[in-house]
């Protein structure tokens, strides 16, 4: 149901060896899909291209994240609460990113802009 659909995903790395894991498994098959990471999203849009090595990665977690943009917090560590909440952070990573003039999807896709 994901077939040529760009994923939204907060640690995208994370997110993607568990399921190509599962896929491979399962399947025999592996996650091609496009995808936009709001963890690399949030680490550019608020460190204007410092080197990622620089910047506390605990800091954006996507519970301080969430905190930091006061954000409502679905259900922690539950597919449906994790989603909602990366889903609200990428909203406002968006307008953030179109107010700095990034207007195309293809920036953001895989972490670059």
């Amino acid at each position: 149901f994901i077939r040529g659909d760009i994923l939204v995903m907060h640690h995208a790395s994370f997110d993607r060896d568990f399921l190509n894991t599962a896929l491979k498994k399962h399947f025999k098959i592996k996650l091609l899909n496009p995808w936009i990471d709001t963890l690399l999203l949030a680490l550019r849009l608020e460190n204007n291209h410092r080197p990622i090595s620089e910047i506390q990665r605990d800091a954006y977690s996507l519970d301080a994240l969430a905190e930091r943009y006061q954000l409502p917090v679905g259900s922690r560590h539950t597919a449906s609460g994790d989603a909602y909440t990366t889903a609200l952070l990428f909203l406002k990573l968006l307008a953030d990113a179109e107010k700095r003039g990034v207007g195309k999807l293809k920036q953001l896709i895989n972490g670059y802009f």
